[in-house]
């Protein structure tokens, strides 16, 4: 991925002041908890809360986001709801231009895949409700100093994303519990730090 790319969420509309609305600070408190966006809107409030009732849904993630939001990693369903034959997508595999990262995950990009990309990879191939948990969590936290040698994710219990074999460098745990801290899509999926 190069420099040039733009920064994840900088396109996001800002009030005049240049940081959120009283009205969507005040909304999405209870959601978020206490809001540092960094300049970013966050990714559900695309209403203007001026209207009375005028929260909508989110509007769907475009092909270009989902990449820059996933660190170009995508399952081969994502490219399928977003236009990508499955004709392109095995050309696309076959000629090196896209690398199969784990079973369905692919990198849209050749050569060495960064951590952010093999952990999308995990989290992806894990499925919904996954999240990263254990030493991999406390490493986006940046708890840690150095990346544990496997992936920890989480799913909820009724979940088998192994039952296919098991998954390459990626340890699966299973609770009851499964709670994501409430993210935009342009992070990984996480368990939340949890103090000791």
């Amino acid at each position: 991925m190069g420099g040039s790319a733009p920064s994840r969420g900088q396109n996001h509309p800002q009030s005049r002041e240049g940081g959120l609305p009283e009205a969507v600070i005040h909304r999405l408190s209870p959601v978020f908890g206490k809001l540092s966006t960094g300049g970013k809107l966050p990714w559900r409030v695309v209403a203007d809360l001026r209207k009375p009732g005028a929260m909508s849904e989110p509007r769907p993630i475009t092909w270009p986001e989902r990449l820059d939001f996933q660190a170009a990693v995508v399952t081969r369903h994502q490219a399928f709801r977003h236009g990508v034959s499955r004709k392109t997508v095995a050309a696309k595999a076959g000629s090196g231009a896209w690398q199969r990262l784990q079973r369905g995950t692919y990198a849209t990009f050749s050569g060495v895949p960064p951590r952010e990309a093999r952990l999308w990879a995990a989290v992806l191939r894990a499925g919904p409700g996954a999240v990263l948990s254990h030493e991999t969590a406390a490493e986006v936290h940046g708890l840690v100093d150095k990346p544990s040698g496997r992936i920890h994710i989480t799913v909820p219990a009724h979940r088998r994303p192994d039952r296919f074999g098991e998954i390459p460098g990626v340890v699966i745990h299973r609770s009851r519990n499964v709670v994501s801290q409430p993210l935009p899509p342009w992070q990984l999926p996480r368990a939340g730090a949890q103090p000791s």
